[in-house]
């Protein structure tokens, strides 16, 4: 149930910060669509050229965001072999990295490398030998979810975790797992 709240939190945070930016773009765009006539003729300003009150940035894109891809791996910390309820943390977080996979299938692997590369340059060496132990579990049970959902569904509900597809996507999912193989653990296709 803990999981489930910080992903709660997590999500609903994401979605308050989106609606601001909306809200903040709509505000934006009303107030340069009015019509330079709604200005007051006596203004002493208005016998001024008026600058431009945005430039348009050039070509550029921003970068995509890893929309909380990061957390999702912070949460393979603390955990591995041998250590109590460590099948059950492995099967959650195997959970929330298919159903992250399968709600980002557009992000390349080139992008996944790049974001999975600074977080885990961020980790210290205790966590990244932590991660050396607990990243196969959690792949483990990834792979079981993929085979069999059903048979696995009593463990996935006593980690509190779910699947959203109920049935997860092993093309979706592979990706970010080689990616995930080559940065913990050092090994290549």
């Amino acid at each position: 149930m803990k999981r489930f709240s910080r992903f709660g939190t997590l999500l609903f945070t994401l979605t308050l910060a989106l609606a601001l930016l909306l809200a903040g773009c709509g505000a934006s765009a009303s107030s340069l669509s009015e019509p330079a006539s709604s200005a007051p003729a006596s203004s002493a300003a208005s016998s001024q050229p008026q600058e431009p009150t945005a430039t348009p940035t050039p070509t550029e894109t921003p970068a995509p965001s890893s929309d909380g891809l990061e957390e999702i791996l912070s949460g393979m910390l603390g955990f591995g072999p041998g250590t109590a309820g460590s099948s059950l943390s492995g099967m959650a977080r195997a959970a929330d990295l298919l159903n992250w996979s399968a709600a980002h299938t557009q992000v390349d692997e080139e992008q996944l490398t790049v974001w999975v590369t600074a977080w885990y340059g961020s980790c210290t060496q205790e966590e990244r030998e932590n991660l050396a132990e607990s990243w196969p579990m959690v792949r483990d049970s990834a792979q079981a979810l993929i085979q069999d959902p059903t048979a696995n569904a009593p463990i996935l509900e006593d980690a509190g975790a779910s699947l959203d597809p109920a049935q997860p996507d092993s093309q979706a999912f592979d990706p970010l797992a080689k990616v995930l193989d080559t940065v913990i653990l050092g090994e290549s296709a």
